[in-house]
């Protein structure tokens, strides 16, 4: 599923393009290649925030290793975009605040 253009940042990286989520979240330039670089494993997002144009994604990949991706888009397809990962990942919304949470959250 596409959620529109979107700007990828992680580190010193910045790549733009569409973003795309169905079995992984990654970006595709104009030609509709997937930018390798943005890929980032679904299954190990632990914690999502949505600030006012960014998405911050903090992932866990192992015990010893974590990064933390920004993707900056539109706040539509952002908001809708949050929820088919918190749905998918299974990340619960914290009360009051624009944060998705996994359950055992313990970083």
């Amino acid at each position: 599923m596409e959620y529109g253009r979107g700007v990828y940042l992680s580190k010193k990286l910045k790549y733009e393009g569409t973003v795309s989520f169905d079995t992984k979240l990654y970006l595709k330039d104009n030609r509709g290649n997937e930018i390798t670089a943005t890929f980032i494993p679904v299954e190990k997002i632990e914690l999502i925030k949505m600030h006012v144009n960014r998405l911050e994604i903090r992932v866990f990949p192992s015990i010893v290793s974590s990064f933390t991706a920004y993707i900056i888009m539109g706040r539509k397809p952002m908001k809708r975009l949050a929820d088919d990962i918190a749905n998918r990942v299974n990340l619960k919304k914290r009360f009051l605040f624009n944060e998705w949470r996994g359950i055992p959250y313990i970083r």
